[in-house]
């Protein structure tokens, strides 16, 4: 059971107000595989929650539930890491262990009880169709990453400097490194048993 939303054409960003495109495309088909997956009724978070929790949309009648972390990369782009993103793959900000407002510190190290309990991941194709999306249970992953932790340094990743932020970083995961119960959902990775 999956789809693929195509943006209707042509999508035209004018020059002084730009799309925000994870707040239009992004994050309403991440509430929609939500609402499929498991259950509820979302809305986008409150920047507080989001700040503090890593939580972009949350269930509308109980904020504290299945709160869910959203994530995109457009294949295309020209910055950092993205346009070698491989869709294999997914990331999480990180900006070295000193600095605990990254999203790894919010997701793992900081509050990991009240931050999200699932990850929404796509990656689009020129901001137009998305290539993938995967729908992640959170708590495996931080279990893992809690348990494997050592040196300061995340488990199970490759770092890489994101270009346009001095200082940032990017922790790329592979899907395959985790066991297959951590991915709920996906619209199209050939090695996980689709859904019946």
């Amino acid at each position: 059971m999956s789809f693929i939303l195509e943006v209707p054409e042509p999508l035209e960003i004018p020059p002084k107000e730009p799309i925000d495109y994870k707040q239009k495309v992004v994050l309403p088909v991440a509430m929609r595989v939500a609402e499929e997956t498991i259950g509820g009724r979302y809305v986008i978070a409150p920047d507080i929650v989001d700040k503090k929790y890593a939580t972009d949309i949350c269930d509308g009648q109980d904020k504290n539930k299945n709160r869910v972390n959203v994530r995109w990369r457009n294949i295309r782009c020209k910055n950092g890491y993205a346009h070698k993103c491989m869709l294999d793959e997914f990331t999480i900000r990180w900006t070295g262990h000193k600095n605990n407002n990254s999203e790894f510190h919010k997701l793992v190290l900081n509050v990991p009880k009240q931050s999200a309990k699932f990850m929404f991941y796509a990656v689009t194709d020129n901001f137009k169709i998305f290539r993938r999306w995967v729908f992640i249970d959170l708590e495996i992953w931080k279990s893992i990453m809690q348990s494997e932790f050592q040196n300061e340094k995340p488990p199970r990743c490759v770092i890489k400097p994101i270009n346009d932020q001095p200082g940032g970083e990017l922790l790329i995961f592979n899907y395959r490194d985790f066991p297959s119960e951590m991915i709920i959902r996906a619209s199209d990775l050939p090695w996980v048993k689709k859904a019946q």
